[in-house]
C-alpha cells in the first residue's frame, strides 16, 4: 500500500497485512478491524467511530487483552467496556526514504544475542515479559551491540506487532551515538524484510520525537492509542 506523510500513522496495519499475520474481520477502503496473530494485538481504525464500536461489539467474546486504536472515541469505549487498566497515547515515527538506505556500523558489532546473554537483557529491559522477549529472539528480531572488547553496550529489537523498539544503551556507554547505530541497523533489517520501518513514541516524550526527526523519521500528526 502507498505510504505518504499523510498516512504514516497507518504503517503498523500495513506491515501486519504485508507479512501475512493479519486475521481480517472487516476491511472497507481505509477502515480496518483485524487481529495480528503474531502479537495477539487487535487493531481498529475507522473514519466513523460508531461503525468501529459496532464492529467491536460483533466480536464481544474476543480475548481483548491488547488493543491498538486509531480513534480516541473507540479507545475510550474499549477502555471503559473491557476494563483496560492502561491507555498509552503515541505518535508514529516512520522511515519513508529510499529503500536502498545504507547502514554502516562504525563502532559496534551488532549480532543476535547468545543464550548466556539473554538473562542480562531480561534484567536490563523489564518492560516485556520474559516469554515475549524470548519469542522476539526466536523470530530473529533481537540484537545486541558489542564493543571490540565483547562487552554489550546496548540492544534493540522489533516488537511482535512490527514496531522497532526495545532500544537501550547502558548508562556508561551513552552519548557516543550507539543508540542511533542500533536503530539504523533495525531500519535496514526491516527494509530487508520487505516492510516499512516504524516506531512509536509516547506523546509526552518531546526529546525522543525530536531525535527521531533528526534521524530522518517522519512523525505522524495523528495519535495512536494502546490499551493493555
Amino acid at each position: 500500500m502507498y505510504v505518504s506523510k499523510e498516512n504514516v500513522d497507518m504503517v503498523g496495519i500495513y506491515d501486519v497485512m504485508a507479512r501475512g499475520t493479519a486475521e481480517i474481520y472487516h476491511q472497507e477502503q481505509e477502515d480496518f478491524f483485524l487481529k495480528d496473530l503474531q502479537s495477539g494485538t487487535y487493531m481498529l481504525t475507522v473514519r466513523d467511530p460508531e461503525k468501529g464500536i459496532r464492529w467491536l461489539q460483533e466480536k464481544e467474546s474476543a480475548d481483548y487483552t491488547l488493543m491498538e486504536m486509531w480513534q480516541q472515541e473507540c479507545a475510550d469505549y474499549c477502555q471503559s467496556r473491557y476494563r483496560f487498566e492502561h491507555k498509552m497515547e503515541c505518535r508514529q515515527a516512520v522511515w519513508l526514504q529510499d529503500s536502498t538506505h545504507s547502514y554502516k556500523c562504525s563502532s559496534l558489532q551488532i549480532r543476535e544475542p547468545e543464550d548466556a546473554e539473554m538473562a542480562f537483557i531480561l534484567k536490563e529491559y523489564s518492560v516485556l515479559e520474559p516469554a515475549e522477549m524470548k519469542q522476539v529472539r526466536a523470530l530473529h528480531q533481537l540484537y545486541v551491540g558489542c564493543l571490540a572488547s565483547g562487552e554489550i553496550a546496548g540492544f534493540v529489537g522489533m516488537h511482535l506487532e512490527g514496531s522497532i523498539g526495545m532500544l537501550k544503551v547502558l548508562p556508561q556507554y551513552r552519548r557516543r551515538g550507539y543508540a542511533a547505530e542500533l536503530e539504523r541497523f533495525m531500519i535496514q533489517r526491516t527494509i530487508e524484510m520487505g516492510l516499512i520501518p516504524f516506531g512509536q513514541i509516547e506523546v509526552w516524550n518531546e526529546a525522543s520525537i525530536a531525535l527521531q526527526q533528526k534521524m530522518g523519521m517522519v512523525i505522524s500528526e495523528k495519535s495512536i492509542f494502546w490499551l493493555f
